[in-house]
């Protein structure tokens, strides 16, 4: 049975994923404020974008927005140590 022939699934895995973007806005959010005036909002940002984009092709579903957050964390203040 496919997920059309099923629209409660789809209509989870739609708010699913809108769940996920949300999430993902507040995190981008978040370090943006945190990193305010050590870091541009962009470099964040785009920090962000990349390891979200990384850990999704490493194949990380479950715990995406705590992982990207751990990851972006660790390279920032990285980039910060070797100013």
């Amino acid at each position: 049975m496919t997920v059309l022939e099923r629209p409660d699934a789809l209509v989870r895995q739609i708010r699913s994923a809108h769940a996920e973007r949300a999430d993902m806005a507040d995190l981008s959010r978040r370090l943006v404020i945190d990193f305010a005036g050590e870091l541009p909002a962009d470099q964040v940002l785009a920090c962000a974008t990349r390891c979200n984009h990384q850990l999704v092709l490493a194949g990380v579903r479950a715990g995406l927005v705590p992982a990207t957050e751990a990851m972006v964390r660790s390279r920032l203040t990285d980039q910060l140590a070797e100013r």
